[in-house]
């Protein structure tokens, strides 16, 4: 047993419900760049990288037509769109009772770092987080989860053990294994089916009962297996 003193939290999907912003900022793009998209924008999963989401919605767009996308996506999505990501019911006191707690509080997420900044402080969150990390954080070249992720323990000089990543997606747990640290489900977030298929050793119902186990074992979590055992 390890005793976990660092939870990290994806946004997208397990803090907030960013879907009403996020498509109707792709509806606009696509429009105003006169691409129609191969499927319907309503559709798509919320939470993966922007370029990835684009190249899903215009699998045959150019390098250039994909470019113009991302920032026309951008300029509609930092400047109003982000503003339309309510938090999901709970994870307010979630994060308030956890930053009073011994353990520290970090945030990965694949979202772009401006407007990854505009909903933590709408939400009057970032306070809460040691370290926030997007893809961007480290300059033009955009960064995956995982090496997010081992930045950050190193960084931080953390131990990956005493880590782990509250996440809703088969990426994030995958992201989480294959850097070395514990993964922990947040069921009330966007539904990804693919981790019902995995034995996840912790999954949760709500924000409060991941508050509680945090709380009621300090932190104590099992090492969950590697990728591919």
């Amino acid at each position: 047993m390890n005793k976990t003193k660092n939870l990290i939290f994806d946004l997208d999907g397990t803090l907030v419900d960013s879907a009403p912003g996020i498509i109707c900022a792709l509806e606009l793009s696509f429009a105003a760049c006169n691409i129609a998209p191969s499927l319907p924008i309503g559709a798509i999963s919320i939470g993966p990288p922007l370029r990835e989401l684009l190249g899903t919605l215009a699998p045959t767009a150019s390098r250039s037509e994909l470019d113009f996308l991302a920032q026309t996506f951008a300029n509609f999505y930092d400047s109003d769109g982000c503003r339309n990501s309510p938090f999901f019911p709970g994870v307010n006191k979630m994060l308030l009772d956890l930053h009073n707690s011994p353990d520290t509080l970090y945030l990965i997420t694949n979202k772009r770092a401006k407007p990854t900044s505009t909903i933590l402080a709408n939400h009057g969150w970032t306070k809460y987080f040691s370290k926030i990390l997007s893809p961007d954080s480290f300059g033009s070249t955009a960064l995956s989860k995982k090496q997010l992720i081992l930045n950050l323990i190193q960084l931080e000089s953390l131990s990956p053990d005493a880590c782990m990543y509250l996440g809703d997606s088969y990426g994030d747990y995958i992201a989480s294994i294959d850097a070395g640290i514990n993964f922990a489900r947040a069921e009330w977030g966007y539904t990804d089916i693919r981790l019902d298929s995995e034995n996840l050793l912790l999954s949760f119902t709500t924000p409060i009962a991941f508050t509680f186990s945090m709380q009621s074992t300090h932190g104590t979590t099992e090492q969950l297996p590697k990728s591919g055992n």
